[in-house]
C-alpha cells in the first residue's frame, strides 16, 4: 500500500513540474509532441425562445461532434473549426478527444500553468482561445498549440440592424415613405401642406435633401395619396384630381393629369394604376383611359394611408400579385387587406378581392396604426403602431408575416425583431426595401438600416 501511495505521489509531482516548467522559450520539435487529430464530443445546446402567445420557453438543440472539423495548422501551431457552429451552439462545456505523440496540456489565457488533458473527458470552455501543449514523452520538448471553435454572431435568419446617425435628415409628423431608382422619398403631412425630402443618390440614405413644400398649381396634394406608377409619382388633390411629378422634379414639382374626380387614390402595380370613385375601383395603364375593376366590398375598402406592395409571379413574370391593405371604420378588429393578380392580357387580369375574416381565416392582419406593408425575403410583413383593436399593446412591438401573400398573418417572436430603441415609440414611422436591405424612418429624424444576416463571424 505504502509503495502505491509512494508511485501515485512521485506520478503527481512529476505532472506539476512538466505542466510547471512549459514555457514559451523551450526549444519545439515536430514529430515528439504534436497534435495529429482534434476532434469533440456531441454538442447539446438550450435555445431560449417564445411561444405564439409571447410566453418564454426553450428547447434542445444537438450538433453531432463527428460533423464538426477542424484544422491542425502544424507551420502556425493552430487549431480552428473548418465551419462557424450556429449562433445558438453552447460551446462552454466542449469535450475534445486529441490523439497525439506526448503528453497533453491545456490552460486559458487568463491562466499561468498548464494543466492535465483527460482527453475525451474533460470539459472545456470554448468561448474564448484555448492553449494546447504537447509534451514528448521524454520530457525534453514542448509543442503550443492555439484552439479555437468560430461560432457565428449572429443566426443565418437574423435581421440585423445599425442605427444611422445623419444631421440632415429632417422627419416629423406622419409621413408615407417610398423608393424610386436609386433615392428613397419620403412624404409629410405638415399640417395639410405636404412636404417631400428624398436620399442623396451617391450615399444611399445617409445625405438628404431640404425639406421642400409640394408645389402643385395651387392645389393641396394629400401626402397619404400619393404612390409611383412606372417610374413617376402620383398623388391626388384634396379637391379629387389626379397629379403626377416626373422622377427628374423629386417629388417636389407636380402637374394635373386627369379632370376626372375620385374619392381616394389606391395605387399602382407596375401594370395599373388604381382609384376609387367612392362606388367602383378604377383602373387604367395611362391615366386617361379608365376601367371598372371591382365595386365589390367596397365598404372595406382601405382608407387613407392606403399601403400597396406588387411583384413577379414566381411561375410567370408576365403576372403581377399585388396586395393592398389599410384601415376601414366597417372593421373594428382588423386591418382590411385586399389581394388580385394584374396582367396585361384581360384573359388573366382578375379583380381585386378583399380577404374575408372568417373561422377558417382567423388570423388576420392586426389593426395596426399607419401600418405598412413590405414584401422581403420571399415573403411578406406588416409592421405598425399601437393595434388598435388591443388597448394593452405596445406601438411597433414587431412585425407580423405572411406566407400566402396576405390571407394569414402570425407575430414574429424570433430573429426578425424591430431595433430594441424603436419598439415602444409612439412617434410615426415607415418602413423601405431598397435592394437587400430594410431602411426604417421615424418622425423625429431617426434612421436604421437593417439586413437578414448571413453567418456573420
Amino acid at each position: 500500500m505504502k509503495k502505491f501511495f509512494y508511485c501515485i505521489t512521485s506520478l503527481l509531482l512529476m505532472l506539476f513540474a512538466v505542466s510547471s516548467c512549459i514555457e514559451d522559450e523551450e526549444i519545439e520539435t515536430y514529430p515528439e509532441c504534436s497534435i495529429r487529430r482534434f476532434s469533440i464530443a456531441d454538442i447539446k445546446s438550450e435555445i431560449k425562445a417564445k411561444t405564439e402567445n409571447g410566453n418564454d420557453t426553450s428547447y434542445y438543440r444537438t450538433i453531432e461532434g463527428k460533423n464538426i472539423y477542424f484544422n491542425i495548422d502544424q507551420v502556425n501551431k493552430t487549431i480552428v473549426s473548418v465551419d462557424s457552429l450556429p449562433y445558438w451552439t453552447d460551446i462552454t462545456r466542449i469535450v475534445p478527444t486529441i490523439e497525439s505523440d506526448g503528453y497533453v496540456y491545456y490552460r486559458y489565457d487568463s491562466d499561468s500553468l498548464f494543466i492535465p488533458l483527460n482527453s475525451g473527458t474533460d470539459s472545456i470552455d470554448f468561448t474564448m482561445p484555448v492553449q494546447f501543449a504537447v509534451v514528448s514523452t521524454s520530457g525534453m520538448y514542448t509543442k503550443k498549440y492555439v484552439a479555437k471553435i468560430n461560432k457565428s454572431i449572429n443566426d443565418v435568419d437574423s435581421l440585423i440592424w445599425r442605427e444611422l446617425n445623419t444631421s440632415d435628415f429632417v422627419l416629423n409628423g406622419p409621413h408615407k415613405s417610398m423608393a424610386l431608382g436609386n433615392r428613397i422619398y419620403v412624404f409629410s403631412e405638415n399640417n395639410g401642406n405636404a412636404t417631400v425630402t428624398s436620399s442623396s443618390e451617391l450615399s444611399k440614405w445617409l445625405s438628404w435633401r431640404d425639406v421642400k413644400e409640394v408645389e402643385a398649381e395651387g392645389a393641396a396634394i394629400d401626402y397619404a395619396s400619393i404612390c409611383t406608377f412606372k417610374d413617376n409619382f402620383y398623388g391626388l388633390s384634396k379637391d379629387g384630381y389626379i397629379f403626377k411629378s416626373i422622377g427628374e422634379d423629386r417629388g417636389e414639382v407636380w402637374t394635373k393629369v386627369s379632370d376626372r374626380q375620385f374619392e381616394r387614390l389606391l395605387g399602382g402595380d407596375g401594370i395599373y394604376l388604381y382609384a376609387s370613385d367612392g362606388e367602383t375601383i378604377m383602373a387604367t395603364k395611362d391615366v386617361e383611359n379608365w376601367e371598372a375593376d371591382s365595386n365589390v366590398d367596397m365598404d372595406m375598402l382601405p382608407e387613407y394611408p392606403v399601403t400597396m406592395i406588387s411583384f413577379n409571379s414566381r411561375t410567370n413574370s408576365n403576372l403581377h400579385t399585388t396586395v393592398m391593405g389599410g384601415l376601414s371604420v366597417n372593421n373594428s378588429d382588423n386591418a382590411v387587406v385586399w389581394y388580385k393578380i394584374s396582367s396585361d392580357d384581360p384573359t388573366s387580369n382578375q379583380h381585386w378581392q378583399y380577404m374575408q375574416i372568417t373561422e377558417e381565416n382567423s388570423n388576420g392582419c392586426p389593426r395596426l396604426e399607419n401600418i405598412n406593408f413590405i414584401r422581403y425575403d420571399n415573403c411578406l410583413w406588416a409592421m405598425g403602431g399601437k393595434n388598435l383593436s388591443d388597448d394593452a399593446s405596445v406601438p411597433y412591438e414587431c412585425f407580423y408575416r405572411s406566407y400566402d401573400n396576405g390571407l394569414t398573418w402570425r407575430k414574429v417572436n424570433e430573429k426578425v425583431a424591430l431595433p430594441q430603441n424603436f419598439v415602444g415609440s409612439d412617434l410615426p414611422a415607415s418602413i423601405v426595401v431598397y435592394g437587400k436591405e430594410l431602411v426604417l424612418l421615424q418622425s423625429g429624424g431617426h434612421l436604421w438600416s437593417g439586413e437578414i444576416s448571413s453567418a456573420v463571424e
